[in-house]
């Protein structure tokens, strides 16, 4: 999930990703044959071990050169992606495989059922304990290298005190309020969005909040919020230019 995150905060990132994926997905069709005669042909333990050790060598190779050049390429992240989806072609198939040969039929039953409880327990635990994670490191060690020399700022720092923002009046107003997390997460996008486009059509605010995914639903109320924002700018403008008429 980061890298796709990651891939369409770049130039160009969304297209870049859909290409990258149809291609992916085009070359894992083609080479399933092969790929599946690899497993049958060779050691399947072999092959785990190598994946294994050949993504843990990708992975560090990457984040070295991310760490030596302070910032994060496009390539990187393809590299990480394509990577890991070919991989898993492969991967899959041979550690079911290797378990079909060490256990017995009715342990691998068994096995087979733990494993799927472990795959959903593991995503499970991965959220929590990201979640724990955002709450107890401060937030200038996440992603610190997109930040560097950079200003982060909080939904905090938007009203510092006690009255509203407009866009957070507006938010509330349109009832797209959503849970503690995609809250703060919309409301400083929109910020940053409203600062780039003042005066946004329908059309530009789906595509500029289209980074924000979440299940809250309330995406109809977050574009009627920022219509009224920007029909407040447009009023204001005019109001401005009949001032300087008059």
């Amino acid at each position: 999930m980061a890298i796709p995150w990651l891939l369409i905060q770049q130039p160009r990132g969304k297209a870049i990703l859909g290409y990258t994926n149809s291609i992916v997905t085009l070359a894992i069709l083609l080479l399933l044959p092969y790929l599946g005669k690899l497993v049958d042909r060779n050691s399947r333990k072999a092959i785990v071990l190598i994946f294994l050790a050949l993504g843990f060598a990708v992975n560090i190779l990457v984040i070295a050169v991310m760490l030596l050049r302070g910032r994060v390429e496009v390539w990187e992240l393809l590299t990480v992606f394509a990577y890991g989806s070919l991989g898993a072609s492969v991967y899959y198939p041979a550690q079911f495989a290797l378990n079909q040969e060490i256990f017995a039929h009715d342990q691998y039953e068994q096995l087979s059922g733990a494993i799927e409880i472990q795959w959903q327990a593991a995503s499970m635990i991965a959220g929590a304990a990201g979640a724990l994670l955002i709450s107890r490191v401060p937030l200038w060690s996440i992603l610190a290298i997109d930040a560097q020399d950079g200003k982060i700022e909080t939904v905090e720092s938007l009203a510092p005190g006690s009255t509203l923002t407009a866009l957070q009046q507006a938010f509330i107003a349109a009832d797209a309020s959503q849970c503690g997390y995609c809250t703060p997460g919309f409301v400083m996008s929109a910020t940053a969005f409203l600062a780039d486009t003042p005066s946004p059509t329908r059309d530009d605010i789906r595509k500029g909040m289209c980074g924000n995914i979440c299940r809250c639903g309330t995406y109809a109320g977050i574009e009627e919020a920022l219509l009224s924002i920007a029909k407040t700018v447009k009023r204001s403008a005019l109001s401005s230019k009949r001032r300087k008429r008059g």
